[in-house]
């Protein structure tokens, strides 16, 4: 049985959606087998085909301090304790930033953004007078955790940056805790039909990890495997940009690369599946 899924909640994080989505009863009862879910356009002649995402944590930091007139040196007060808290996640920063200019695998290609770990300061708060030393400052930070990195030393060192300073505190506002890739090798037969698929239209592929966050990482989380892949070679990235479009000709390729996979991924048997999960 072949079904769709359209969850506009997808866009604000999936919470609400997909994420209650996979663990209802009715959802279930359908017994899902694999997941197409979207990808994103690729200016080169091959498509982008995601196997994982990095898990998206955004926390909040809080310091806290004494009070003053502004003429003062006061010290440990909240903003110079979240400064030197927030250098220390600035640094990690610089060296993931580092490591995807230089990083390269094994196969000798070049690292991408879903390789390593990006750390965003988005918002930084503290005081309302001028000459009043405030009680507390806060900021906020949007951190996109690669799959490759260990998920328990990751959050054990951003805690010993916060611990480093007495009175401040952190808060995980949003954090996704599961790092499950889908297989693209010979065990999972759906990788199989996928590549084989591609191979038998002439349509070369590029595997990643996503660097944002979709509503497949949900899937996998329940074991369900997905890929996320969108026909949208030869294409500029603009997500969300002025102007955002494809040409007329990949809309046209894409219904028949469509039809073809999805026709091929349809007629996998149960003992096709079954044979797979044995080896």
């Amino acid at each position: 049985m072949l079904g769709t899924n359209r969850t506009t909640e997808e866009e604000v994080g999936g919470v609400e959606g997909m994420k209650l989505l996979v663990h209802h009863e009715e959802f279930k009862r359908l017994n899902v087998a694999f997941a197409l879910d979207e990808g994103i356009a690729s200016p080169k002649d091959a498509l982008k085909v995601f196997y994982g995402e990095r898990m998206p944590w955004w926390i909040k930091i809080t310091a806290t301090g004494p009070t003053g007139h502004g003429s003062q040196f006061i010290k440990e007060t909240a903003p110079t304790k979240l400064l030197k808290v927030i250098e220390k996640f600035m640094n990690l920063r610089n060296e993931q930033e580092k490591l995807l200019e230089v990083g390269l695998h094994h196969n000798g290609q070049r690292y991408t953004l879903g390789d390593v770990t990006t750390i965003n300061l988005t918002f930084l708060q503290s005081g309302i007078q001028y000459n009043v030393i405030p009680m507390e400052a806060t900021c906020g930070f949007d951190i996109r955790v690669s799959p490759f990195f260990d998920m328990k030393e990751f959050q054990a060192k951003i805690e010993g940056f916060v611990a480093s300073q007495p009175g401040v505190t952190m808060e995980f506002v949003n954090g996704h805790f599961d790092n499950t890739l889908t297989a693209i090798d010979e065990s999972n037969i759906w990788w199989t039909v996928f590549s084989d698929a591609c191979k038998g239209m002439n349509v070369d592929y590029e595997t990643e990890i996503f660097p944002a966050a979709t509503d497949s990482r949900y899937l996998r989380e329940v074991g369900i495997p997905a890929l996320g892949v969108s026909y949208l070679k030869n294409t500029p990235l603009l997500l969300h940009d002025h102007d955002e479009r494809m040409h007329e000709d990949i809309f046209l390729e894409g219904i028949e690369f469509y039809n073809t996979l999805i026709t091929r991924l349809s007629n996998v048997t149960a003992a096709e599946v079954e044979a797979t999960l044995i080896k």
